[in-house]
């Protein structure tokens, strides 16, 4: 099994959003859809899953997301650390690192 290093990615996104606000705003499941589907091109293992909360996401430049990243088959906890780099009412690009959470 790979280990994940730290690991860094940037894509653009276009969000289909019927919104009345003057937000684009992302569910958190289906940001962490997004993550996942680009973290299999850098070897993610196959039980892992990215959560990244419960609630909406305001898609807004420089706004940071902390999603936690689990793996039954790698006892080590992950964090994947979201940037949004640049959003508009209809698109977002982000990038984001994945970083190992070290235990206190």
């Amino acid at each position: 099994m790979k280990k994940l290093a730290a690991v860094m990615g940037m894509i653009v996104v276009a969000s289909l959003c019927g919104c009345s606000d003057s937000v684009l705003k992302e569910s958190p499941e289906v940001l962490a859809e997004k993550l996942t589907t680009d973290a299999e091109l850098w070897g993610l293992p196959q039980d892992a899953t990215i959560d990244c909360g419960k609630k909406k996401i305001v898609m807004e430049k420089d706004k940071v997301i902390t999603c936690s990243l689990t793996a039954p088959s790698d006892p080590q906890k992950y964090e994947v650390v979201v940037t949004i780099t640049d959003a508009d009412l209809v698109t977002y690009e982000y990038a984001y690192k994945v970083v190992k959470v070290e235990d206190n």
